[in-house]
């Protein structure tokens, strides 16, 4: 058979191709297969069969697009620092399924693909060749190869969750699976409170403040907190659930902010006071000025009260605000600025910098806590881009942020008075991203951190959300001034 060119190539491997044509009940057997394959390597994990089986009956019931909802739960959690063998399980076949769910809509039909707005493809374009061209002159070019990739991949997973996108009713969905998200995490740390566990018997904490339940690290549930607890606090503003759900909304909003006390995580702390305060300055001026009033002669009561003092002290930890790790980071940050400043170390490579720089005597406290810690790289934002990428590092750090709030900028102001809830769904995001922004000073992860799911997904499912609003307002003003 002679092709006679692309499109005969194109409907060629559509014609080989079943997914179309495929039934519910075809679906399932299929899948099961999958499953049973992959995890005849894994049958120690039995809690993943389990909830790869739940994710069947959920398909059987719901259908296969909203299996995408529990699999960015499972990213979420099971993907997190329980185990490195789970993770790696996971990650494969939740790529695999969510491609498959991707052909199963699309096919090869590259013409029906969802396109991207330009100024985020030149946002993809920027991010990956701020990696590329450092990795070339990396000491140590496979690790930086192998940041490159889970970059690569993780924009993939995104584009996979944007394609899905097609009604309000999907937008809801997604509110819903972090809202989930965030209830499952916060029953962690209730275990771990309680019983001294965390999950899949790895070894809890006995202390009520630094928790973290299913994750290792307090920061890291902080900062997954700040976008689930105004995702929820705006959802119950948007959606106005009634009765029932409204005291179960309000119960689950008490549940996270006592949650996000309890990890005692300063950063994601004020950046959630910092974004719910804007959120009330746009939609409950009153109520904002009321709290502002309150916390004013609450926080002088509590100065003046040396035992109230105390406390606050106790729970800030006052005397380490400038006392900590993060200093030392920084120091570390500077020295390989200083001598690396145009093209950087490589993605990934900060951590093989440390001891060239390390500040501190080896042996000491500060030695183990720099190296327990050295997955944070340079504890901000903008500083990690520009330690390991250098100027191009750092000029991708400025355009992301850029990018995010022109985006919610604008679809702000398309939706103002026009449609309310995109335009409340917009303001909240605007607080999440003013909240993180806050944040990127302190941490550097969160944002784009070489594809790292657990810490940079929640961000991402909201900008997702974001770029489909932008595209339909577009749309609509088409129609409207046709």
């Amino acid at each position: 058979m002679r092709l006679n060119g692309n499109k005969e190539i194109i409907e060629m491997i559509r014609s080989l191709a079943i997914l179309d044509s495929l039934n519910k009940l075809e679906i399932i057997i299929i899948l099961s297969l999958i499953f049973s394959g992959i995890f005849c390597f894994a049958l120690s994990y039995y809690y993943l069969l389990f909830f790869l089986y739940l994710l069947l009956i959920y398909i059987y019931f719901w259908g296969l697009k909203s299996a995408i909802y529990p699999i960015i739960i499972g990213y979420l959690t099971l993907t997190s620092d329980i185990n490195p063998s789970i993770r790696i399980i996971f990650n494969v076949f939740a790529f695999a399924f969510l491609m498959f769910i991707f052909l199963k809509e699309y096919g090869f039909d590259f013409s029906r693909y969802k396109k991207l707005p330009n100024k985020v493809i030149s946002l993809g374009f920027v991010v990956l060749l701020s990696m590329a061209i450092p990795t070339i002159f990396s000491e140590n070019i496979s690790i930086s190869l192998i940041e490159i990739s889970k970059q690569i991949l993780f924009f993939i997973i995104c584009y996979f969750l944007y394609s899905t996108l097609k009604s309000d009713d999907d937008i809801r969905n997604l509110y819903r699976t972090l809202i989930v998200t965030g209830l499952i995490l916060s029953v962690g740390v209730a275990l771990q409170i309680f019983f001294g566990v965390s999950l899949f018997g790895q070894k809890g904490y006995v202390s009520l403040l630094g928790v973290s339940g299913f994750y290792e690290n307090p920061n890291a549930l902080g900062l997954f907190l700040i976008t689930c607890i105004i995702v929820l606090y705006s959802y119950i503003t948007i959606y106005k659930p009634k009765r029932f759900s409204k005291h179960f909304h309000c119960l689950t909003f008490l549940f996270l902010i006592i949650t996000l006390l309890l990890t005692n995580s300063r950063t994601a702390i004020f950046a959630t006071i910092i974004s719910l305060l804007y959120y009330l300055f746009i939609f409950r001026r009153k109520l904002f000025y009321k709290i502002i009033f309150a916390s004013f002669i609450i926080i002088t009561l509590i100065l003046i009260i040396p035992s109230t003092y105390k406390l606050l002290s106790l729970y800030l930890r006052f005397e380490r605000v400038f006392d900590n790790t993060r200093q030392y980071f920084w120091d570390i940050s500077y020295s390989i600025i200083k001598e690396n400043w145009l093209l950087g170390i490589g993605p990934g490579m900060f951590e093989e910098y440390i001891y060239k720089f390390l500040p501190v005597k080896l042996g000491g406290f500060f030695e183990s806590q720099i190296w327990w810690a050295r997955n944070g790289t340079s504890h901000n934002f903008f500083l990690f881009r520009f330690t390991e990428m250098g100027l191009l590092g750092l000029f991708s750090s400025f355009y992301f942020v850029y990018i995010f709030f022109n985006f919610t900028n604008k679809v702000i102001k398309k939706t103002k008075d026009v449609y309310e809830k995109y335009y409340k769904i917009a303001v909240s995001f605007k607080a999440i991203g003013i909240g993180l922004l806050f944040r990127s000073l302190l941490e550097s992860n969160g944002l784009i951190t070489h594809g790292w799911i657990t810490r940079d997904l929640p961000f991402w499912v909201v900008f997702i959300v974001l770029i489909y609003i932008h595209e339909k307002i577009n749309v609509l003003d088409l129609k409207n001034n046709a």
